[in-house]
């Protein structure tokens, strides 16, 4: 039999074999402030990337961090600090146990813990400054302690169910995009509410009313701030899937600035990366950010700053000239619905095919990009 000295052995074996080299802590401090955490959540986050992998159902797993746990630990954190309010599987697991009941955990988990996160984002712009403000303070609370304010929240959770009124609430079928953005919601007490009103009790009753105005617009910038970003966020999402530079108009402004496919296509990718860096304005509820990229495209000096800044791509992400060569009429059917006000005909595609071919046009970053400006002259 293994003695319980020799199991404490194991364990101390593997914990170090996750130790972690000072500079993989700086690293990771520059990780979760670009991912908007402060740098003092590292060291809570390490301990609970430690005990995640420690006690990993998956062996395997923990093999792939003790391998190289500088390297794991660091792509962990990336994705870990995108999910602030992310709640451990050690803490769901407790709270399954808790209530011998395995479906309450999950779907807390999984529906109401980001419907409630939800709830708390969107009530930071009440009119109430009180529920502004309870509100801002029990998502900083949640940031440095997710698993403890789940675990009340759970416990909140598990006596209304019991109660007709909050489980048959339409509330219940919105998602958590939709809790946080929707103009008009039905009447609802959020589950966050009452833990709230206890724990931030006594910290608001010696505040004056003043006080708690200036935490409640406070609170009010800072959910401004957030939605521009997931604003900005669904911006840069959209084209990746719908790039400007394949839109009939921005190519005929490009045009207009004497800008090839090639620049057009370097400048989207540097406008971009700013939208995502928060580097240009973008208010909540915008779709889409056209207008300040035709701004970039009018600007000679701004163009200029960017591209200087911007590496070309490389030979893997565009076709060469033999793919080129080998493109047929099936090309022309993935086009994007503005091209066909262009009329792009087979001939045109293969005199556009030997443009590039031959070298006479530069072998194109975006090979639909590019075939928009030959059909419109460029």
């Amino acid at each position: 039999m293994v003695t319980l000295d020799r199991k404490m052995e194991l364990l101390r074996q593997r914990v170090a074999s996750l130790s972690l080299n000072p500079e993989t802590l700086t690293a990771a401090e520059l990780i979760v402030k670009a991912n908007r955490m402060v740098p003092k959540v590292v060291e809570p986050l390490r301990k609970e990337w430690l005990n995640d992998m420690v006690i990993h159902p998956n062996d395997g797993e923990f093999r792939l961090a003790a391998s190289d746990p500088d390297g794991h630990f660091l792509k962990w954190i990336d994705a870990r600090s995108k999910r602030p309010y992310h709640v451990t599987r050690r803490t769901v697991v407790a709270v399954a146990e808790k209530y011998k009941e395995t479906n309450i955990a999950t779907k807390l988990s999984i529906v109401v813990w980001p419907q409630e996160i939800a709830w708390a984002q969107r009530m930071r712009l009440d009119a109430n400054p009180f529920t502004a403000t309870k509100s801002a303070l029990f998502l900083r609370e949640t940031l440095s302690n997710p698993s403890k304010t789940f675990l009340a929240i759970a416990d909140i959770y598990s006596e209304a169910v019991k109660h007709a009124g909050y489980s048959d609430s339409p509330v219940q079928d919105l998602s958590a995009y939709e809790i946080r953005f929707a103009t008009e919601l039905p009447e609802f007490a959020p589950l966050f509410q009452r833990y709230a009103a206890r724990a931030y009790a006594d910290t608001l009753k010696n505040m004056t009313r003043d006080q708690v105005e200036k935490l409640a617009q406070r609170a009010a910038a800072e959910e401004n701030e957030d939605r521009r970003l997931v604003a900005a966020e669904g911006i840069a999402r959209a084209a990746q899937r719908a790039p400007m530079r394949r839109s009939v108009s921005t190519i005929r402004s490009a045009i207009a600035f004497k800008l090839d496919s090639n620049t057009t296509f370097l400048l989207e990718k540097a406008f971009i990366r700013k939208v995502e860096a928060g580097e240009v304005d973008i208010e909540p509820g915008q779709r889409t950010a056209d207008a300040g990229f035709l701004r970039l495209l009018a600007d000679p000096a701004q163009r200029d700053a960017v591209l200087t800044l911007e590496g070309l791509p490389s030979a893997a992400d565009y076709m060469d000239m033999w793919e080129i060569a080998h493109l047929n009429a099936s090309f022309l059917e993935q086009l994007p619905p503005s091209y066909k006000a262009l009329a792009c005909t087979k001939a045109q595609l293969e005199s556009w095919q030997e443009a590039v071919v031959t070298e006479k046009r530069p072998c194109p970053f975006d090979a639909v990009s590019d075939l928009g400006f030959f059909l419109l002259g460029a």
